[in-house]
């Protein structure tokens, strides 16, 4: 057990990176090769972390919430919910005295909970959606008596996007990032030294792991010629809720990166979703459209998953505007971990913390943290 633990959550980062990473070498007595959820998004694989349950079972499929009820799509976090008990929660209801640090993670409020305000105000935790300083933030909630500290480091993220996860500007971030992890780690010994304190435990997990993409494609825009979209919300699909049934519209799809969620109307001009599956089995760029068999195989049969899900390619992400895509992205995720190469790493600061598993799966990161406080 461990009376104080370090999680770091980091996008894109892979195994190979180690070798260019001696600071976070440092911290890796133990290793695994870590598999996400699918879709390998940051509300989902963060969700499965922190509950130790599969998309399937913690309701979060993507990174906005579509309410069948009323047709309404919210494409931000804020609005996703889950029932499922953080291990936060859980670790209080043992040590009511503990105390935890979050740092950058996606707000996902609980079912009894409006919004993500109230997630802010009722978990039993200090929260900051900042990760400008994650150094001096992550100190400081040592010295405020946090016992769990978990920050999401997004320097390969945007790298990877904008850029493609084998650029020049990829390494510099692995620089960057490498250099900011020593500093933290040399001020976090030294406020243990300081304070007569154990060590923490650190644990390195990779969010997801980002491909390098040459092709878009455009759900929507398959749905509009086929007849079955006929009222876009082009700047609504963008960024902002929308209500997508009616007005013509019986299919839509919502989504991004490597999965979509294609939703049919509730009404009897709706088409098959027999029909729209063979409709999309053709489209270059999807390597897969899952029915309700389909999903779940994937562990993505929850009510909030559309009538059907589809997969990109590796090489393929998605764009559920109709309009003109502008300039590609160099890399996206979200696909299946399927292959090698799809899959992250994590990382422990002391050996057999990872149960001696060959293999590991995001959401076994719950359970290693609950065991390190005793639970």
């Amino acid at each position: 057990m461990s009376e104080r633990v370090i999680l770091l959550i980091i996008p894109g980062l892979r195994e190979d990176d180690l070798a260019r990473m001696p600071e976070l070498q440092r911290l890796a007595a133990d290793a695994a090769p870590l598999a996400h959820s699918f879709p390998g998004l940051s509300a989902v694989v963060q969700t499965s972390m922190t509950t130790g349950l599969l998309p399937r079972d913690h309701g979060v499929v993507s990174h906005g919430a579509f309410d069948r009820d009323c047709s309404l799509w919210s494409p931000k976090t804020t609005t996703v919910q889950t029932p499922a008990e953080r291990v936060w929660t859980t670790i209080r209801a043992y040590i009511p005295e503990f105390r935890c640090k979050l740092i950058g993670l996606e707000p996902i409020a609980a079912d009894h909970q409006r919004s993500s305000v109230d997630w802010f105000q009722q978990c039993p935790t200090d929260v900051s959606q900042t990760t400008v300083d994650v150094v001096e933030e992550a100190v400081s909630a040592l010295r405020l008596g946090n016992h769990l500290l978990i920050a999401r480091l997004l320097h390969l993220d945007g790298a990877g996007h904008v850029y493609g996860p084998e650029s020049d500007e990829f390494a510099a971030m692995q620089a960057k990032l490498n250099e900011e992890i020593g500093e933290l780690f040399r001020k976090v010994t030294r406020w243990a030294t300081q304070m007569n304190q154990p060590e923490p435990l650190w644990i390195v997990a990779t969010e997801y792991v980002i491909h390098p993409v040459n092709q878009c494609v455009q759900p929507n825009r398959v749905l509009q010629q086929l007849g079955w979209l006929t009222n876009t919300f082009d700047e609504h699909f963008s960024g902002e809720e929308a209500v997508l049934g009616g007005h013509g519209n019986l299919a839509w799809a919502t989504g991004e990166y490597q999965c979509a969620h294609v939703f049919l109307a509730d009404c009897p001009e709706s088409p098959p979703a027999e029909g729209v599956a063979l409709a999309f089995q053709d489209v270059d760029g999807v390597a897969e459209v899952l029915q309700e068999k389909g999903k779940q195989r994937r562990d993505l049969n929850h009510p909030n998953s559309g009538d059907l899900v589809l997969i990109a390619e590796p090489n393929a992400t998605f764009d559920c505007s109709v309009g003109l895509v502008g300039d590609l992205p160099r890399g996206t995720h979200g696909s299946p971990a399927e292959q090698s190469e799809m899959r992250g790493v994590i990382l422990a600061s002391e050996p057999g913390v990872l149960f001696g598993s060959s293999a590991m799966a995001d959401f076994d990161v719950a359970g290693i943290v609950l065991r390190q406080f005793g639970i």
